[in-house]
């Protein structure tokens, strides 16, 4: 059985994990079939499933969403959104994910969505190593 086809199950509906592995798996295709080379990938699907299970709190649900927002990829329209970015990138920190620590504290370091400030982005590299970066 395909992977996709389990986590699809209508059990598995609302679980923030089944969720956020249908996201994966349409953002990069299903590696558990035979054919994996004529992987189909779909990175609006990917967006959709994402911001379902982000809303249910997941941490690297959060982080993919942001990054969709800050690349457009996936994103509504295909826009970026460097505020929504931000935001995901802030809530995925917050539940210790290094991933958006790190990205926090370039956009910090850089005033890329943020005013730049050297002493916030410190403090999220800091947070970062702390969480094992």
């Amino acid at each position: 059985m395909e992977a996709k086809a389990v986590f699809e199950s209508p059990l598995l509906d609302n679980h923030p994990d089944a969720l956020f592995l249908l996201g994966e798996i349409a953002m990069f295709g299903d590696l558990s079939t035979e054919n994996a080379v004529d992987m189909a990938v779909d990175p609006t699907t990917a967006f959709n499933y994402y911001s379902r299970a982000a809303d249910m709190g997941h941490p690297m649900a959060q982080y993919k969403l942001a990054v969709s927002y800050a690349s457009g990829i996936g994103a509504p329209k295909g826009a970026r959104d460097e505020a929504l970015a931000v935001l995901y990138f802030y809530f995925a920190s917050l539940s210790g994910n290094v991933h958006a620590s790190l990205a926090l504290g370039y956009r910090h370091h850089f005033g890329r969505g943020v005013p730049k400030s050297c002493r916030s982005a410190s403090q999220y590299y800091k947070a970062a190593a702390e969480e094992g970066a």
